[in-house]
């Protein structure tokens, strides 16, 4: 079911100029940015895992179960010959470095069979760690997105230790923004000469840019309401005007997750899209026709 992973750490680079949001290099992140980030911390993203390799971050990801973690497909170079040496996931962790936090050995890597090098569609990868992780404060697991559970516009945050300035360097520090889940319509419009934007992504970010992920992130989580709805996976720079982030649709993929998982106990979210009310009528109203409904469901 899982192959080990591989000894590199290539990252693809779509149709030229759309780029995987791995690590490129030890420490430069080029042509790429992050702003609009805030400082942030374990204990309020206890999920987020840095990938490492001989102790040198090159992708993110999210704790699963207590030995799984899901990440991006394109973080992983090949299918097949990988060597699980020198791998590790860090957790529990503002930094990439030092020795706080856990770090544990990866012993295999389930990379989605059908993901598309070229268009990045299923760009989705399950880790499996050597040992369990014993869950704290600052280590948890991540519910799974079941259904939608967002409408256009809803903010969910991003998180990880990529690129902090064009041309500048990786953060060693957690950081994270806020940014909103675009329209399916707006996401395929601004990609359309470069990508085909399928079903299994979804876009996120603002029209004029300001806040993103970036190289380093990749494989990190996109959680709305306490919930995983995305994968970092790439885009056109970071942070630029008219291009949002692209990520993986996790919830097309629960039954993928589900069977490549050793049958291990997954937190699949029942969460549904919160009901939405019409912004015209005032707030007053609202709690109004509220207290109908509960007196018609009573009676």
């Amino acid at each position: 079911m899982f192959d080990t992973p591989t000894n590199t750490r290539s990252v693809f680079l779509l149709v030229a100029v759309l780029s995987c949001r791995g690590s490129l290099s030890a420490n430069i992140c080029e042509n790429s940015r992050i702003v609009g980030r805030f400082d942030a911390d374990t204990r309020q993203l206890p999920y987020q895992v840095s990938l490492q390799y001989f102790k040198q971050h090159f992708c993110s990801g999210s704790l699963i179960t207590t030995s799984l973690v899901l990440s991006a497909a394109h973080c992983f170079s090949s299918r097949s010959n990988f060597n699980p040496s020198g791998y590790s996931a860090k957790v529990g962790s503002n930094s990439t470095k030092g020795s706080d936090g856990t770090r544990v050995d990866i012993c295999f890597i389930k990379v989605h069979e059908n993901h598309n090098i070229h268009t990045n569609d299923n760009d989705i990868s399950i880790i499996k760690l050597c040992t369990n992780l014993t869950l704290s404060s600052t280590v948890q697991t991540i519910a799974l997105a079941h259904r939608k559970m967002y409408v256009a516009g809803s903010m969910a945050i991003v998180s990880g230790w990529g690129c902090e300035v064009e041309n500048g360097n990786e953060s060693d520090k957690l950081n994270s923004a806020l940014v909103p889940i675009t329209t399916e319509q707006y996401c395929q419009k601004t990609y359309a000469s470069l990508n085909q934007i399928t079903d299994n992504m979804i876009c996120a970010g603002f029209e004029e840019g300001e806040k993103d992920s970036c190289q380093g992130d990749s494989g990190g989580p996109l959680v709305y309401n306490n919930t995983l709805v995305g994968i970092v996976s790439f885009g056109i720079g970071c942070a630029r005007k008219d291009y949002p982030g692209v990520y993986t649709n996790v919830v097309n993929y629960i039954k993928w997750i589900q069977n490549n998982s050793d049958d291990e106990s997954l937190n699949i979210s029942t969460k549904g899209i919160p009901l939405q009310w019409p912004s015209f009528l005032p707030s007053s109203l609202y709690a109004f026709l509220f207290n109908i409904v509960l007196l018609y469901i009573a009676y």
